[in-house]
């Protein structure tokens, strides 16, 4: 049976379909589609009619395009088509090699129909499990929850810088819920109330020993008494900290309640990465997510150049550089995440320990060893998940660790 390409470029209202022989000849002329049900239904019907009509069958590529691909790629799936799913930087030299650099969304389907025919259809050795990737989209609500809680926190310093300059320096988290305290009860829409050292000692005695209160409250006073004020701004930025405030409570309440949908979500996995140490809840939920279905990675060493923590090798004729930094081409979110647990594991994991500790020996700088702890670390991890086996502490690493 003859094969039949088809290309789809994705985008949020949109899909274009291309469709190319295996001689890249187009068939028919590029077509647009709504992103809807009625749209897919249309696609859909129209392949079955060329499916019947050559008697070819299909073959579907289309570009990860965040969640746009998601619901065509599903209910094709359901159909029984084949579809792959090209990363934009697999599609990168396709573009690279036209002459013209003219880009629109049906040349772009045309060219993942091209990719497609040069490629090939690779399908995914397994499926993402739904309960994994359920837990995905909560880690990654978490993800925005914390992004929009950072941005909350660099614009209420810059409120604070105008207001109340100085006072970002006070606490080691300038919003922690003391300091909040003590904005609200001294930063009135009428203007700023300079506090007395011991009504804010008896505040700060609260929340920590009175040594500390002492200390934080002489702090604060000073603060509060050399602040600089422009007169025309403190109105209105006093009341735009207070939103920020409002907002943060709120951003640490939901954060609250992800993290608890997250731990239920994780347990209902019943993965052992958490047997790893160093490997918390939120971390090992979130690399777990991230990795998807191990069996689609063949070996430790696929997984850590997804993970972008793999040297980026360069090297030209007798040329070979010495000194490389890592490709930082794979999964952003599963890098931070797994770099975070490398930190945790260099107190709890003896494995992931003497990884740093020889190249600390061998001088190598701190953030060369960590990468080298955050690899063994992904090892681990790999070999956790695909034995479905937790993890457990050599006896010759358990025997080193005590004689330190």
């Amino acid at each position: 049976m003859d094969e039949i390409f088809v290309g789809v470029d994705i985008s949020k209202d949109f899909f274009d379909i291309a469709m190319k022989d295996f001689d890249k000849n187009l068939l028919v002329k590029t077509t647009s589609y709504k992103q809807d049900l009625q749209g897919m239904e249309n696609f859909i019907n129209n392949m079955e009619t060329t499916k019947n009509v050559l008697k070819a069958d299909i073959l579907i590529g289309m570009e990860a395009t965040g969640i746009y691909h998601l619901a065509l790629y599903n209910e094709l799936k359901k159909r029984g088509y084949k579809v792959r799913i090209f990363n934009a930087l697999e599609l990168v030299k396709y573009h690279k090699g036209k002459i013209r650099k003219t880009k629109t969304d049906k040349i772009d389907a045309e060219l993942i129909a091209d990719a497609l025919i040069y490629e090939g259809y690779k399908p995914l050795k397994e499926s993402i499990p739904k309960d994994v990737a359920t837990l995905r989209e909560y880690c990654r609500i978490r993800e925005r929850i914390i992004s929009k809680l950072s941005t909350c926190k660099v614009q209420a310093i810059r409120n604070l810088d105008t207001v109340l300059r100085g006072y970002d320096k006070v606490f080691d988290d300038t919003f922690c819920k003391t300091s909040k305290h003590v904005l609200k009860k001294h930063l009135k829409i009428g203007g700023i109330k300079v506090p007395v050292e011991d009504e804010m000692i008896k505040l700060l005695n609260k929340y920590m020993n009175i040594e500390k209160a002492k200390t934080k409250a002489n702090k604060i006073c000073d603060t509060f008494q050399n602040m600089l004020i422009v007169d025309h701004l403190l109105k209105p930025d006093i009341y735009e900290l207070y939103f920020l405030i409002d907002q943060m409570e709120l951003l640490e309440k939901q954060l609250t309640r992800i993290q608890k949908k997250i731990q239920k979500a994780l347990s209902s996995t019943k993965s052992k990465i958490v047997t790893i140490p160093g490997v918390g809840i939120v971390t090992g939920a979130t690399i777990l997510s991230e990795i998807g279905n191990i069996n689609n990675f063949e070996s430790p060493t696929k997984l850590v150049a997804f993970a972008g923590l793999d040297p980026a090798v360069k090297q030209s004729g007798k040329f070979k550089a010495n000194n490389t930094n890592i490709s930082k081409r794979g999964s952003p979110t599963l890098r931070e995440a797994v770099y975070l647990a490398a930190f945790g594991s260099l107190k709890t994991n003896p494995a992931c320990k003497a990884v740093y500790d020889r190249m600390i020996a061998r001088d190598k700088h701190f953030k060369v060893a960590m990468c080298a702890t955050a690899r063994k670390l992904l090892h681990i991890i790999y070999s956790v998940l695909k034995n479905n086996k937790e993890f457990y502490v050599p006896d010759y690493l358990l025997t080193n660790a005590k004689a330190r």
